[in-house]
């Protein structure tokens, strides 16, 4: 495994993670085990010396005087004849050796036990170090004989020397468990993360073939773990918002070659035609008129399409006020009473309170549903802008008689180039994006724009700005 893998891959930090933990979990496993074998260890060699005083003291008990012991020193030194490390001493009171295994020297040295013929426990042993220099572990009573009722001191030692080694031997065998043990948690804790992690790598590749033009294939959840299926989820919450954008740009583009197509052709053939043969300036200046005509409409849209390429990309910055929604309508409609007028139309105002808005966009919201209330009203129709307050939202109602535009196009009709009549589009003024910036001036405002039908038979727009719009 490459260096940069080892410490970028997940599967290897988990699998390493995972054999650290059990490294340290059988580590910790085996110190517990070896002090647990080396306490009872211990324990049953404190146990075998009291045993062996017991059994020197009853041995004692059949014996008439210290005589017997000098003579006959095998019939209690074979009580200890199967432990080459343990060591009988049998003394007189006066400290003469009776019997022993052990050096004189090392004999005469052994502690004496405390007066008494109590029983012994495993509070009466003690560490002890001998002539020898071996460390020993000791006990020492006193047993009684028969008749005489003399006593004799018993001493029992045994080095611990035995024991260290098969401890040190235990020792030796459980790291070399351990060491087997930990490589077998490797191998299983890499093989199990690389299997758990599959899953993730078959949508990981599943991934890499998503491409523009297959953004409807979507990563399966099946079989992927919990911990990832969120990560999965929302990589392919972002490829339907991918798709939905791709798609909307697709045929933005689509609808902007054509409005623009139409300018432009009308542009070329007028001037072809002109240039054909040779015209009178009246003719030229008509021909310039009409050209500016073309590039006038060719600017706006321009303009609405940088409006409206900031407003998705949240470049514009609002600036709100409280703004008093019945002065502020009614200078709008005095703007448009002119184009009213050549119309045939009329324009009223019945508003009241307040509305937290940036100044200029309202305007430009209310305007451009004037604009397109007064192309679709019939001459002698009037329309109403009314403004107030409804369940603590203010509304900007703009009303007007004409045509219902049918319920399944009354959304679409806020998207760019669309148009609810193609026939009565009246394409050579219309740029078709004037609803689109509608929407988007209530999105910057987290307000929104709605269309319906009245029972007066009037098509109504809804501004609706909500309460908690800060300035």
């Amino acid at each position: 495994m490459r260096r940069g893998k080892f410490f970028t891959s997940l599967s290897a930090r988990l699998g390493w993670s995972f054999t650290a933990l059990a490294g340290v979990a059988l580590i910790i496993a085996g110190l517990m085990h070896t002090q647990s074998m080396a306490r009872l260890l211990a324990e049953r060699s404190d146990a075998e010396l009291i045993s062996k005083v017991q059994l020197i003291r009853h041995l004692l008990s059949d014996v008439h005087s210290t005589d017997t012991i000098r003579s006959t020193p095998q019939r209690f030194l074979g009580a200890v004849v199967d432990h080459p490390d343990v060591t009988l001493i049998l003394r007189s009171t006066q400290g003469e050796v009776l019997a022993t295994n052990a050096p004189l020297p090392q004999a005469a040295a052994a502690p004496s036990p405390v007066l008494g013929l109590g029983p012994v426990g495993a509070d009466k042993i003690r560490d002890w170090i001998n002539t020898s220099g071996e460390p020993s572990r000791i006990v020492s009573a006193r047993g009684k004989l028969a008749d005489s009722g003399e006593e004799v001191e018993i001493i029992v030692a045994r080095t611990v020397a035995e024991r260290s080694a098969l401890v040190r031997a235990i020792q030796r065998d459980m790291l070399v468990m351990l060491g087997v043990a930990t490589l077998a948690a490797a191998f299983i804790g890499h093989a199990l993360v690389r299997r758990g992690l599959r899953p993730v790598q078959k949508a990981a590749a599943k991934a890499r073939e998503i491409t523009a033009s297959n953004l409807s294939e979507r990563l399966s959840e099946a079989n992927v773990p919990d911990e990832f299926r969120d990560l999965v989820q929302s990589f392919n919450q972002m490829l339907d918002r991918l798709q939905e954008a791709f798609q909307h740009l697709s045929q933005f583009s689509s609808d902007l070659a054509h409005e623009f197509r139409t300018p432009i052709s009308n542009l070329m053939i007028e001037n072809q035609v002109a240039l054909s043969r040779p015209r009178s300036s009246v003719e030229y200046q008509t021909l310039l008129a009409s050209n500016i005509e073309e590039f006038e409409r060719l600017s706006q849209m321009i303009e609405k399409m940088l409006f409206l390429a900031h407003a998705d990309n949240a470049q514009l910055v609002l600036h709100k006020e409280a703004v008093d929604v019945k002065g502020e309508l009614h200078r709008i409609v005095e703007y448009f009473e002119g184009p009213a007028d050549e119309a045939g139309v009329k324009l009223a105002v019945d508003a009241e309170g307040t509305v937290v808005a940036d100044r200029l966009l309202l305007r430009r919201a209310v305007g451009n549903l004037l604009v397109n209330a007064i192309r679709f009203t019939p001459r002698g129709g009037t329309i109403l802008v009314v403004g107030g307050s409804i369940a603590d939202d203010c509304v900007i109602r703009v009303q007007n008689p004409g045509p219902e535009i049918p319920i399944d196009q009354r959304k679409r009709i806020f998207d760019r180039y669309y148009r609810a009549d193609p026939a009565r589009g009246e394409s050579a003024t219309s740029t078709g994006l004037g609803l689109a910036i509608v929407r988007s001036i209530m999105e910057l405002h987290r307000g929104q724009v709605e269309v319906l039908r009245t029972a007066a038979k009037l098509t109504e727009f809804q501004l609706i700005f909500p309460t908690d719009n800060t300035a």
